[in-house]
């Protein structure tokens, strides 16, 4: 089921700046820009440094922006931080649906404790999604080419993700619309997904003849 509302959060931070380099063309710039225009007129949110919505803006100005390599930066990429932010302003009840899109390189640089926080990771996250019973996630890894400071590629390889936050439903909506939009670039990598009901029906065998039953 298509989601009442819909908003696009991309982070920006020194590990995405491969894929936006200044006036130069990337598989990820295409597939971004086919998926964000897909839905429509939906604004999209740039996450900062503190993982909180440091801008939004129109999907045009953000073509421009992100084209121009204006999302370029230093800054470190706080995932768990940026999830919050996403899911405190959610409600995937009444039908609404978020989508990240990050290479989800959890990247603490500037606290003292980042080789700790790096360790503890994998808790950060299950702690965030967890404080949401009735959420549904889905994970689409997208490959793109990534580019150097002077626009030579780096490797034509990169693996950068759509988070899709929401309700099973929307999710599973989204999920089939973004699959699809990159296996048609051949960009489409892998999905793996979580908190879905997918009604499955309850059922038992019979006594087969000549074989045992093993319960």
């Amino acid at each position: 089921k298509a989601p009442s509302a819909l908003g696009f959060y991309v982070e920006v931070s020194g590990s995405m700046n491969g894929f936006f380099r200044s006036n130069k063309a990337t598989r990820f710039k295409r597939d971004v820009w086919s998926i964000v225009s897909n839905f429509g007129g939906n604004d999209i949110s740039i996450l900062s440094n503190a993982g909180t919505v440091a801008n939004t803006f129109s999907v045009n100005d953000f073509r421009s922006k992100m084209n121009s390599g204006q999302f370029v930066s230093n800054q470190e990429t706080l995932v768990p931080i940026m999830l919050n932010s996403i899911l405190n302003t959610l409600n995937f009840n009444e039908g609404q649906c978020a989508v990240l899109i990050s290479d989800m390189k959890y990247s603490p640089e500037r606290q003292k404790d980042e080789k700790v926080l790096l360790t503890q990771y994998q808790s950060d996250i299950r702690n965030v999604i967890g404080k949401y019973p009735n959420l549904a996630v889905s994970l689409i890894m997208a490959k793109s080419d990534y580019l150097a400071a002077n626009g030579t590629t780096i490797t034509n390889s990169s693996p950068y993700y759509f988070l899709i936050l929401g309700k099973d439903t929307n999710v599973a909506f989204m999920r089939n619309c973004i699959a699809t939009l990159l296996e048609d670039n051949g960009d489409y990598g892998d999905c793996i997904e979580a908190g879905f009901n997918y009604k499955a029906p309850s059922y038992s065998f019979g006594i087969p003849d000549n074989a045992i039953q093993y319960l």
